[in-house]
């Protein structure tokens, strides 16, 4: 089913909500060469520093930084010891490893907030004008 944008506020409206009353992000855009150029981008300059299918086991501090403690893609254990770590792992996973985060992280992380969401987009077709929304 394929809905105007009048009639998205309007089924917006039809269930008590005001479209104006809504947390919306702001527009995104997407980079030249799709979403992905950028860890493409990272995977290039990184090359053979970047070990693929590994599980992150432990996170742990110490006096010159940070050990990660993992297992590479053939079952073997490893670690890595650097000044410090950029952890981009999804709290739903990143909360079941073990790791020296401070009291208050481990009992309310940052971003762990969770609400309900949702998003409506809209990709016309190229012969399609934008404005005609």
């Amino acid at each position: 089913m394929t809905l105007s944008r009048r009639s998205f506020i309007q089924a917006i409206a039809a269930r008590g909500g005001n479209a104006g009353e809504f947390d919306q992000q702001p527009q995104m855009f997407q980079p030249v060469g799709g979403i992905d150029a950028l860890p493409r981008a990272f995977a290039a300059r990184l090359g053979e520093r970047i070990s693929y299918g590994a599980e992150v086991r432990a996170i742990r501090k110490h006096q010159g930084g940070v050990r990660i403690a993992y297992r590479d893609a053939h079952g073997i254990d490893r670690a890595l010891d650097a000044d410090y770590a950029i952890c981009t792992i999804p709290l739903t996973v990143l909360k079941s490893i073990p790791a020296d985060w401070s009291p208050r992280m481990r009992s309310n992380p940052p971003g762990s907030r969770s609400r309900k969401s949702a998003r409506a987009a809209k990709q016309p077709d190229r012969a399609e004008k934008i404005s005609s929304w």
